[in-house]
């Protein structure tokens, strides 16, 4: 049984919408939420609220499913109760702290367009990349192998010790990738 309200099983549609505390959270918060039939896949909610609401809107529920289930935790917990209100002002705070967070990120701008080229059939492309750590000298090789399609027929990633230069790893990285695609 649910450990806040002892009046339904404990399920997330209903520690999220149902629950008593939620609603008030729910009703405080402005957010009305979303109800489609008594549905109890959580799945099949959040679809729902994610494809009907507004970005606002998403995100002020996303910040209140965390705050309700953080409150949750910390009566379960540590027996620690916070009411609807309490629970609403850290919702209206997180909301405003991230919106001047938003407001403080520059704008996203495209610095680079990357455009993969499938290879002609019956060819394969092997992409590979490296990553060196001087420090330590290691690197980590990645590579993916990909038909005419863009289907991935196998990818791997390697870790490497002893590696004293940044060309050495990534031209370990090319050997490891072409003798993977063989």
């Amino acid at each position: 049984m649910c450990p806040r309200c002892g009046g339904e099983p404990e399920t997330l549609m209903h520690v999220i919408t149902r629950c008593g505390p939620a609603k008030e959270v729910g009703d405080l918060v402005s957010i009305g939420w979303p109800s489609i039939f008594n549905i109890d896949d959580i799945r099949a909610w959040f679809d729902f609220v994610f494809k009907h609401g507004s970005n606002y809107t998403c995100k002020v529920i996303a910040i209140t499913i965390w705050a309700i289930w953080h409150a949750r935790n910390k009566q379960v917990m540590e027996g620690k109760q916070q009411t609807a209100q309490d629970i609403r002002i850290i919702v209206a705070s997180l909301v405003r702290e991230l919106d001047e967070i938003n407001r403080k990120l520059p704008d996203q701008r495209e610095t680079m367009k990357t455009h993969w080229k499938p290879p002609q059939d019956p060819n394969v492309k092997v992409n590979f990349d490296a990553v060196f750590k001087p420090q330590i000298q290691q690197s980590c090789s990645g590579f993916v192998i990909r038909n005419e399609i863009g289907l991935i027929l196998g990818s791997g990633a390697v870790k490497n010790d002893y590696i004293s230069y940044s060309f050495s790893a990534e031209a370990i990285a090319c050997i490891q990738a072409l003798k993977f695609a063989e």
